[in-house]
């Protein structure tokens, strides 16, 4: 069930890894051959699954903070929309390197109780450091914390197709705090 999820993570932050350096697009092929790239979709950003303890309902009734380096971005989370038990809900962010980023959220009940949460962060990768410090805070309707995230972004290398053909940075954080 884990593999799914990474994949989607990827999906929606994109496939990324090690900035600061900006998407690199093929040049002419070296040995007079002619180069074909995919066009498999390429984002840099940072993905998070986080366990916490609340139901959807109170989670809804809450406020989500994401902060990448100080920079933080504060959202009620009434919008967040409910079909068959699991929450979406896309917020809006200020433009970074002149372009808009994507900030999504999913969850999903857990088993044991408790509620699974995704945070699926896509931007240029030109934005990107090694290094950036992420926060995600959960916060009940009465100020409580229902869930709190901090982690060092060790951003990934991805080349989904081929040497240059298009470089991407991502970092995945799992339930567990670890990174793969």
């Amino acid at each position: 069930m884990r593999l799914p999820l990474h994949l989607a993570a990827l999906l929606v932050t994109g496939c990324a890894s090690t900035p600061p350096f900006p998407p690199e697009y093929p040049g002419p092929p070296q040995d007079g051959t002619e180069r074909v790239c995919t066009l498999i979709g390429c984002g840099s950003g940072m993905g998070l699954e986080m366990n916490v303890d609340a139901t959807l309902t109170q989670l809804r009734a809450g406020t989500f903070t994401m902060c990448r380096n100080g920079t933080c971005v504060r959202s009620r989370l009434e919008g967040l929309r409910t079909d068959l038990g699991r929450g979406f809900l896309r917020l809006e962010m200020p433009k970074e390197a002149g372009r808009l980023p994507l900030l999504e959220l999913s969850t999903k009940p857990l088993p044991t109780g408790g509620t699974q949460v995704q945070v699926s962060y896509g931007t240029d990768s030109v934005v990107l450091k090694q290094g950036d410090l992420y926060r995600v805070t959960l916060q009940a309707v009465d100020g409580r914390t229902l869930g709190e995230f901090r982690g060092v972004a060790h951003y990934k290398k991805v080349e989904p197709n081929g040497p240059d053909c298009g470089t991407c940075y991502n970092v995945y954080f799992g339930p567990d705090r670890s990174t793969p």
